[in-house]
């Protein structure tokens, strides 16, 4: 708990909290445009590539994006 205490105090940790406020402003704004279709199956590489580029910004569709391209994947190479 101290060393927590310690890193919040620190230059560096408020440098990037001050850095992150407006990129989680625009997270925000991001995520509720895409979200209501993001749980979607994605069937076509660009759009796979699309969900995983978003998926850069909101963490939380990267790993359906890799799913999706590794399942996107076995279906062509193994067709």
């Amino acid at each position: 708990m101290e060393a927590n205490k310690r890193i919040k105090a620190a230059s560096e940790w408020q440098a990037y909290n001050a850095a992150r406020e407006p990129t989680d402003e625009l997270d925000d704004r991001l995520d509720a445009i895409v979200s209501s279709f993001m749980d979607e199956p994605m069937v076509t590489l660009p759009v796979i590539l699309l969900k995983f580029r978003i998926g850069k910004s909101l963490r939380q569709y990267e790993d359906g994006a890799l799913a999706g391209l590794s399942r996107l994947s076995a279906e062509v190479l193994c067709a």
